[in-house]
């Protein structure tokens, strides 16, 4: 038997969140008469990576551990992933998972390298951890660093990497593949609610991990003070997801729009519209939860992030920071204030939570209208509320998916 305990001050929001989940959504529909707006996407900044040589190489042999410690362009925020392995009697298995390992591969290509780790299925269902990553035009790759050294570490300083994962109930009939863009904390409730649902339909779910690790609360972020500086800071981000979603859709040799979807959750939602646009094969449909436009507005404003940002160790006063936001968002991005329109009219649907601070309700408005109106969910209550009661909301998105796909 479990108990759940909680302080006396959490009970009345505990229960508010159980009653407004029972609240009506309010549901908009798509204006299907509305034609989308063509983009120019030619004026985007390239992403500035190396293509690597084809090549595909097993690597479980003797290896103990991957450290991989990535050169943000934040210089207080470390992004370190660490994946380690026992063995016992010859067979691998995961340090923390416990799970036994098949084989791992190294991987690269055209959108860089990845490392998956394979594990023996169990109870049906087969799952890879994998890690994407590269590095920019002006630093040479240091191929050498791929390979064991003598206790068995491959040690590397990329310039980016993503975490990812893959799952596939093999006792399904195969439906497609469906990436799920994951938040804060990778695969936490709504993702995995999400997930599950979409694996009992038969879809092989990728969930990318968006963020590895976050500033603190009301980070001091040192920028040049011009909207180009502030499209440079974003543009790290997308450029790492935007490749390793490609990289995964080679590998899985996605191929055909129909048995193909996107998802993006909170930080993931605010990705996905730039992923949706650099993907050779388009997905069919697309859903965003929680995400919102204008992402300079949504880390000086959401609760979560507070983000202040200094200029030659001043910071800017709230006139030069509305300037700044105002010249940022005029100066074409791949902000989802400009790249949302890009997204299928009448097969994208928008969820969003009423009293949202986290991704302020208000940039959430701004999605919609950027989008064209396309179908959105809005629910009464916050931006955790909208998660806490995911499993009531995790079907009904996957039943949506169906419906669309016969269309």
């Amino acid at each position: 038997m479990v108990t759940l305990m909680m302080f006396n001050s959490m009970k009345p929001y505990y229960m508010l969140i159980l009653l407004c989940s029972s609240c009506s959504v309010e549901k908009y529909y798509p204006n299907t008469t509305i034609e989308q707006r063509p983009i120019d996407v030619s004026a985007l900044q390239p992403c500035d990576w190396h293509t690597l040589q084809p090549s595909e190489t097993t690597m479980l042999e003797g290896l103990h551990e991957i450290n991989i410690q990535v050169q943000t362009p934040i210089e207080e925020v470390k992004d370190d992933i660490l994946l380690q392995l026992d063995w016992d009697d010859g067979i691998a298995r995961g340090t923390h998972s416990k799970k036994t390992i098949q084989d791992v591969v190294l991987t690269t290509g055209e959108d860089g390298a990845q490392f998956e780790i394979m594990y023996e299925p169990m109870k049906g269902f087969q799952e890879t951890l994998g890690v994407w990553l590269n590095w920019n035009g002006t630093n040479p790759v240091p191929l050498s660093d791929f390979q064991l050294n003598e206790i068995g570490n491959i040690n590397l300083n990329p310039d980016g990497a993503i975490a990812y994962r893959i799952h596939q109930d093999l006792s399904v009939q195969h439906k497609g593949v469906a990436f799920v863009v994951c938040g804060i904390g990778g695969m936490q409730y709504a993702s995995r609610q999400l997930g599950n649902a979409l694996l009992e339909d038969g879809w092989t779910v990728a969930y990318l991990f968006s963020v590895i690790t976050t500033p603190d609360i009301g980070q001091n972020i040192p920028i040049e003070g011009t909207p180009e500086s502030l499209i440079d800071l974003f543009n790290h981000k997308y450029c790492q997801l935007m490749s390793t979603a490609k990289a995964i859709q080679s590998k899985l040799n996605i191929t055909d729009s129909n048995q193909f979807v996107l998802i993006g959750i909170s930080a993931g939602a605010l990705n996905t519209p730039a992923i949706y646009e650099a993907l050779p094969v388009k997905p069919e449909c697309v859903v965003l939860i929680a995400g919102g436009a204008n992402m300079a507005e949504i880390v000086q404003e959401g609760a979560v992030t507070n983000w202040d940002f200094v200029v030659d160790g001043v910071f800017l006063t709230h006139e030069q920071r509305r300037t700044l936001n105002d010249q940022y968002i005029t100066h074409f991005s791949r902000d989802p204030y400009h790249l949302s329109a890009l997204l299928p009219h009448k097969k994208t649907l928008l969820l969003h939570a009423k009293w949202d601070k986290i991704v302020p309700a208000e940039n959430g408005d701004l999605l919609w209208e950027q989008s064209g109106r396309t179908e959105r969910w809005v629910y009464p209550s916050g931006h955790l509320g909208l998660f806490a009661t995911f499993h009531n909301h995790a079907h009904k998105i996957v039943d949506w998916i169906k419906y669309k796909l016969q269309q």
